[in-house]
């Protein structure tokens, strides 16, 4: 069997459910481990070859196989291997990457390969559903597993671990539990991403030494990207502008929050600072702000902390005067 991909969750599981199989099968069955970027051919294949005295049956598994296999000497035993392979034991090669051959033709006559890739939004999202409902006895709302994958990613081992918590936390005793959008709120912490954008929270409220603490603190223990954190300097300046626009020309508050999407914490600072700061005053704020990605992403802005500090106080300091 090979299990090849970037998916670990996919490949633990995969290999998880192979030794429950074989245990099923065979009774007791004793395990190899192997590291592919260092194991021997021969030592391999005296695993595989050689007659269990402790079980009756042996799983040899072999990490990193496309580091055995890229030794040719190595990829030409295992193809052998493959034409005739021992009834008392079963190969597992676990890869990160996977370059198809000759050895997968002889594979397919006798074993299984299987493809781990980290999975689209739409199916972790069925996903984490579905393991909800049968792993952890739970009732996972939709919305609330939407907001689970904004918050973790795809990756299905991160993603099991807070469905169980979740689950845990939601049980009540009393029929199944239901873990809903306020508990994901509640029990799973933020991504970085949307770490970063908490800074425009912070420099609305005109400040220059708590935006330059917020940005200090965001770099170094939230470990938030710059580039990440120079989009969300740009994109709430771009807002700011836009709402000053739309006020000039007697657009009126509700329909500039909903034409810009201004929702959360910020729609009212946004609104209030449109009112209060002159339109030219936030278009150099925009200006300021996409300079400073236009020179982060050409390595033209110094020391990247210093200049993300610089550019919060400068941004806060200009919505207080």
């Amino acid at each position: 069997m090979v299990l090849h991909g970037k998916e670990l969750f996919l490949v633990w599981e995969h290999s998880r459910r192979l030794a429950e199989r074989l245990k099923e099968e065979h009774g007791d069955v004793a395990t190899a481990h192997f590291d592919g970027s260092s194991a021997s051919a021969a030592e391999v294949l005296d695993e595989l070859r050689s007659f269990g005295l402790l079980a009756p049956h042996t799983l040899v598994i072999v990490d990193d196989a496309e580091r055995f296999l890229a030794v040719e000497g190595k990829r030409r035993a295992l193809e052998t291997y493959a034409g005739q392979p021992e009834s008392q034991s079963t190969l597992l090669l676990r890869a990160g990457s996977w370059r198809p051959g000759n050895l997968d033709k002889m594979i397919d006559k006798v074993g299984v390969v299987l493809r781990c890739d980290p999975v689209p939004d739409a199916k972790a999202l069925a996903w984490c559903v579905a393991r909800a409902a049968k792993r952890h006895e739970a009732t996972l709302d939709r919305d609330a597993a939407e907001l689970l994958i904004e918050r973790i990613g795809v990756d299905l081992g991160r993603l099991d671990g807070e469905i169980a918590k979740l689950a845990a936390a939601a049980a009540t005793g009393d029929g199944p539990a239901v873990v809903g959008r306020d508990l994901v709120v509640e029990l799973v912490g933020r991504s970085r991403e949307e770490e970063a954008w908490l800074i425009q929270e912070v420099l609305l409220r005109g400040e220059p030494a708590t935006a330059v603490a917020a940005m200090r603190e965001l770099l170094s223990i939230s470990r938030a990207a710059p580039q990440q954190l120079t989009w969300a300097l740009s994109e709430l300046a771009r807002k700011l502008e836009a709402a000053a626009s739309l006020r000039d020309v007697g657009v009126p508050d509700g329909q500039i929050a909903k034409q810009l999407r201004l929702w959360g914490d910020t729609r009212g600072p946004i609104l209030e600072a449109a009112r209060r700061v002159p339109r030219e005053h936030l278009a150099n704020l925009l200006h300021r702000a996409v300079d400073l990605d236009y020179r982060m992403k050409r390595g033209r802005a110094g020391d990247l902390s210093r200049s993300l500090e610089a550019a919060a106080a400068d941004f806060a300091g200009r919505l207080s005067a």
